[in-house]
């Protein structure tokens, strides 16, 4: 399993345009309560974090404080700073910084003790209109529970989010592919030169698994005429990890047939690793790069 990140640490960002780590740091708030927020770079995740490093060494260890007159921006990164790392799997984490930076910039800036419900409302509109019903959920259901603590620490004395709803919008169906597509998509895989990319993509479409669960998977898992699914890659500070039984839902530990064109594919392949699909050395496929399509077999 990858290594956990203690408290305390901040959150890297690969920038893959400049090739390089960002590491932005939350401090909290100064002596003239100043938000304390910094980004480090570095050619490596441990060089940008060294940087974050010295800085809070020349800090003293400052100590993050509240105020009523907080901006909504900084109020959302200290409840996902204090309240969500460490709770959650850092890809969701992830993820939840990304929804911060959807709030507009006149909003964001404003004090928390003066956002409106009519404003979050008009936004979470706004955001429906190009988004997905469940993107917008979510968004939502940060914004609610970050103004709810935000209460809770005194902040405000009332949610302007306690009634904020989402625009009933029916989600467009996801796509799937024909018979004949899937059919065209493995007799172009199995014409590729590298058999184990082959055989991942057959993998993904004759079993209709998701890509975490086709890296998790291990030679231990095939059972005769049947694929065990007991795990999905996922990650943990940017290291890909897996726990046994755990996967991005309960209904995904499960066991599904092995077509037979599937398991002699997997009988050609060199067992150079517990992992079925593998990197090199033996190790894991983040799932970012095998969804890049760099599988670097």
């Amino acid at each position: 399993m990858g290594k956990k990140r203690i408290d305390g640490e901040g959150t890297f960002y690969h920038e893959k345009d400049r090739n390089r780590w960002r590491y932005l740091l939350s401090l909290g708030y100064d002596s003239e309560n100043k938000p304390i927020r910094k980004i480090f770079y570095g050619k490596t995740p441990d060089e940008a974090r060294q940087k974050g490093l010295a800085l809070l060494a020349e800090l003293n260890g400052q100590k993050v404080s509240v105020s009523p007159d907080m901006k909504l921006d900084d109020w959302l990164m200290m409840y996902l700073e204090n309240y969500k790392k460490g709770t959650v799997q850092n890809s969701w984490y992830e993820q939840l910084l990304t929804y911060v930076d959807k709030i507009p910039k006149p909003m964001a800036n404003k004090r928390v003790s003066e956002i409106t419900p009519i404003e979050l409302k008009k936004f979470i509109n706004e955001l429906s209109i190009t988004h997905s019903k469940s993107y917008v959920q979510k968004v939502k259901i940060l914004i609610k529970s970050a103004l709810t603590e935000a209460q809770e620490n005194d902040i405000i004395n009332k949610n302007p989010a306690r009634k904020l709803f989402v625009p009933d919008k029916p989600d467009k169906p996801r796509k799937a592919y024909t018979a004949q597509e899937a059919a065209t998509i493995i007799k172009h895989a199995q014409e590729h030169p590298n058999r184990t990319i082959a055989t991942a993509i057959i993998t993904l479409i004759l079993t209709g698994i998701r890509r975490g669960e086709m890296l998790g998977l291990m030679w231990s898992d095939i059972d005769g005429d049947t694929l065990n699914i007991r795990r999905g890659v996922y990650i943990d500070n940017y290291t890909p990890s897996v726990v046994e039984y755990k996967a991005k839902t309960k209904g995904s530990i499960r066991t599904l047939p092995l077509p037979q064109k599937l398991k002699e594919l997997f009988e050609e392949l060199p067992k150079t690793s517990e992992f079925i699909f593998a990197v090199k050395d033996g190790n894991l496929i983040l799932p970012c790069t095998a969804e890049a399509g760099i599988l670097m077999f």
